[in-house]
């Protein structure tokens, strides 16, 4: 039996019949850094449930065993508050008074919410060591006890001691662990051997599926000077922000409060100061870390302004970003190539920093190849040996360059053909070596469905990745990884079927049953239509989906190639090796039934016009069901409020040419909605409807100009929107104005959201971008991420005068910027215009989708 069959024997194991488990929102992991393990007392005092037991594992080079006098007042002390606020303040006044000090801050938090200690001393450690510093800890917890009663009696027997070694076998099992890691434990290794341990300890680390909580200390005292305490701050953050799902908190305030530790006590009658650690003068490569993470790490400080401090940075130290020659990025972020036109890699030389030249680069990847987001659960244990929880992405060397590129050459062998693959670097500067952001790269083959499913190939098996969350981004869209059934779904997202993430059972619910009780004998009639749009296999409780149809040609049977993910990396397999173990299918493919065929153009002027000039895109709007286009300009006889570079405003007689053409629902939502004065846009609207013509994106407040034109073609039900980006008069301020985001975002959000409960399909016309340029930027694809995850099945954009191109999100397509329609001869801007034409079908979303340009003469 193959590795697949294995598989799915253990999911064949578990349950005959997959059930949609409810389960909450995916916890995120806690990630705690401060100057000292008394900083960490106050964060488990404040984040953990006190009466839940944990295990604390102590990667420390000192014990921090030392009991506390009068512990059991401070035990009573954090569960007898009125509320959170007078818990802090009690923290706070033990941390002044020194009650709670980086020596002493475990034994309070026994035996709860801490009811075991596992004290990780050092590498390696023979068994009369370990005897030893087990000793000195259980006598170090227990001290007081010959002469002051504790109510919780000894806690020596809930102490160990072991090696990192040790370490590595220990299993936890399911319960709850809390990871505190001491930096001073590297402080004397060298930075080859501090890197290799703490990637160690961290990967681990996060194979226990009960990890709750990690929290990290600097000890600047134990250090050789800052340079030191920077380095091992730099390492440790840095693997966490390689670290999928992590939630940080970083302590950055300077530690005021005494210190009465060994090597504080040893200072002190020397009469030198205690060295704390300071953020705020760091190395130039912690502070490029933190720029980098500002907007998602929560930074305290009790007494400086950290927005202030990051932004005074962002002076010196300019964000570097890497980009490809050729392309541009997806909605998503991520930068898509066919896997035989791999691109060149390329930082822009940094402005303002003196860089040599000389960049790092790096492959960032997955420590396993699967994982159980959601061990709770109970259902994903068996589809892996040791599945962790938390995802880890490890380095790998692709080399060093001195040119700020990095060439497909350079890194072929370790690229596998399609799939993820995140690259990242650092360039060297007289400041030292700096990290770049890293870029996302997913190769591909073929288009539509079959490029949505190679793209995932160097992914992870994440069990429910349906309920990852990261930046607004959603199941596979995270990035994560990828399971059975949200494999495919993201390569139905990505080819215009909105299907929902979700296990088995509910992807199943979203999709057309052609055959039932089918084996790998039987020979299934699939058509080209439907292996373009995607076929899948359903063995219950695992999908796969048809990769290549191989003879005889035309039919579903068990000489196919079929890809599917389970266990590990995303596999291609012949379908009568997977149906070995569970014989029975059914075939499965998007449902289709009744289709609306439309049409939108671009921006469409008719001042300085004629209807000869319209002629272009009369053949291009031809067996369509709706024409949509963008209006620049208004019908009236009145001038602009304002003398602009251009005013469009234009005969209203004029609006019969766009009748004649066949145009259905013009969008007003774009800068020159008031070309004919603002006091007259709510003429010119009841022009445009007395015409014929529904108008959308315009309204006296945003309530109404959030309002979509509804209709009905085929039977099927449409709901079209207009908004706008860039400047314009903005419906509410002063009167009647556009739909501009963000301002009503709120607004469109909910009438959105009514059209998906009424069964319509979504249509956005979007006035956005930068006039003129084929680059589509950053906020353009923001909106089209945020359009799209809101139901909107196509995204039409306006206003650069040129064309931008075409991307799917989400199982909505989305056109950049459709250029010019009908414009004036003498500014220019012919033919730099097309039509979108799109099949939407009422139950799968896209059908046929193209972008045709309009040729004029």
């Amino acid at each position: 039996m193959n590795s697949s069959a294995r598989c799915l024997a253990l999911i064949v194991a578990f349950t005959t019949v997959v059930v949609s488990v409810p389960l909450k929102a995916m916890d995120r992991l806690p990630v705690f850094l401060s100057d000292n393990h008394a900083e960490t007392y106050g964060w488990i005092a404040r984040t953990v449930d006190p009466d839940s037991p944990h295990t604390l594992v102590l990667v420390d080079a000192h014990p921090d065993s030392t009991c506390v006098e009068h512990s059991d007042e401070l035990r009573d002390g954090l569960r007898q508050v009125v509320n959170e606020r007078e818990r802090d303040e009690r923290i706070e006044n033990w941390r002044k008074s020194g009650r709670i000090d980086a020596f002493s801050w475990i034994e309070p938090l026994l035996p709860l919410p801490l009811n075991r200690v596992v004290w990780v001393a050092g590498h390696r450690f023979d068994a009369d060591r370990k005897a030893v510093l087990l000793g000195e800890a259980r006598d170090s917890i227990d001290g007081r006890l010959g002469f002051e009663l504790r109510s919780s009696g000894s806690f020596a027997k809930r102490w160990k001691t072991m090696d990192a070694n040790d370490l590595k076998k220990w299993k936890p099992g399911d319960s709850k662990v809390i990871l505190a890691i001491d930096l001073d434990y590297f402080a004397d290794m060298n930075q080859a051997r501090r890197e290799r341990e703490f990637e160690d300890l961290w990967e681990t680390a996060l194979t226990w599926p009960g990890l709750t909580g990690v929290a990290v200390a600097v000890s600047r005292p134990w250090q050789h000077d800052d340079r030191h305490a920077d380095e091992l701050v730099l390492m440790a953050l840095d693997a966490v922000n390689r670290t999928r799902g992590a939630r940080v908190e970083l302590d950055l305030s300077m530690d005021d409060r005494p210190d009465h530790s060994l090597k504080g006590d040893r200072l002190n009658k020397q009469g030198k100061a205690v060295p704390r650690w300071d953020a705020e003068i760091s190395s130039a490569g912690l502070k490029a870390l933190l720029l980098s993470t500002r907007n998602e790490w929560r930074v305290y400080d009790r007494a400086r302004d950290w927005s202030r401090i990051l932004t005074h940075w962002a002076d010196d130290l300019p964000e570097v970003a890497l980009i490809c020659d050729n392309g541009s990025q997806s909605v998503d972020g991520v930068w898509r190539f066919p896997v035989r036109n791999v691109p060149v890699l390329r930082m822009h030389a940094p402005v303002g920093m003196a860089a040599t030249g000389r960049v790092r680069w790096h492959l960032l990847t997955a420590a396993q190849s699967a994982y159980d987001l959601i061990p709770g659960s109970g259902l994903g244990k068996g589809f892996s040996k040791h599945p962790g929880r938390w995802i880890y992405q490890k380095k790998t060397s692709l080399g060093e360059t001195s040119d700020f590129a990095l060439s497909p050459e350079a890194w072929g062998s370790v690229r596998c053909g399609c799939g993820r693959y995140i690259i990242g670097a650092d360039y060297e500067t007289d400041h030292g070596w700096l990290p770049c952001r890293e870029i996302e790269l997913r190769l591909t083959e073929g288009e539509g469905f079959r490029a949505g499913l190679s793209e995932c190939f160097q992914m992870p098996y994440a069990f429910g990745i349906a309920l990852a969350e990261d930046h607004g981004s959603f199941g596979v869209d995270t990035g994560w990884g990828s399971d059975c059934s949200n494999y495919l779904v993201h390569a139905w997202r990505r080819s215009g079927h909105p299907l929902t993430w979700g296990d088995p059972g509910l992807v199943r619910n979203q999709l057309l049953c052609i055959a039932k009780d089918v084996t790998k004998d039987t020979r299934v009639p699939i058509t080209l239509e439907q292996i373009r749009k995607g076929v899948a296999v359903d063995f219950g409780g695992h999908m796969a989906a048809l990769w290549e149809d191989r003879p005889p040609l035309g039919v579903l049977d068990g000489n196919d190639l079929m890809v599917h993910h389970l266990g590990g990396l995303p596999e291609v397999i012949e379908l009568r090796n997977l149906a070995t173990v569970r014989p029975a299918f059914k075939v499965l493919v998007p449902q289709g039934s009744r289709i609306c065929r439309m049409a939108v153009s671009g921006d469409m002027v008719l001042a300085d016009v004629t209807e000869e000039d319209m002629t272009a895109i009369l053949t291009l709007f031809r067996g369509t069901d709706l024409v949509l286009a963008n209006l620049e300009g208004v019908p009236s006889t009145h001038a602009g409020d304002k003398a602009g570079k251009y005013d469009f405003h234009f005969p209203p007689e004029r609006l019969a040419w766009l009748g004649n053409a066949g145009v259905h629902v013009v969008s007003l939502a774009n800068n020159h909605a008031a070309d004919g004065g603002r006091a007259n846009i709510s003429a010119a609207v009841d022009v445009i409807r007395a015409s014929g013509l529904g108008v959308v994106g315009v309204g006296a407040d945003a309530l109404t100009a959030a309002q979509p034109w509804r209709g009905e073609r085929n039977e099927v039900k449409l709901a079209v929107f207009g908004a706008c980006l860039v400047d314009a008069p903005i419906a509410g301020k002063d009167g009647w104005g556009v739909l501009h985001l963000p301002e009503h975002a709120d607004a469109l959000q909910v009438a959105m959201a009514e059209c998906k409960q009424r069964g319509e399909l979504i249509v956005v016309m979007i006035h956005w971008g930068d006039e003129y340029s084929q680059a589509v930027n950053e906020e353009q694809r923001q909106w089209a991420r945020w359009l799209t995850e809101r139901g909107a099945s196509v995204v039409a954009g306006s206003h650069p005068h040129v064309i931008q191109g075409l991307d799917w999100h989400a199982g909505g397509v989305v056109d950049f910027s459709l250029g010019n329609a009908v414009y004036p001869r003498n500014l220019g801007n012919l033919g730099r215009g097309a039509v979108l034409r799109v099949a939407l079908d009422e139950s799968c979303g896209i059908g046929e989708c193209s972008t045709v340009p309009i040729l004029v003469k």
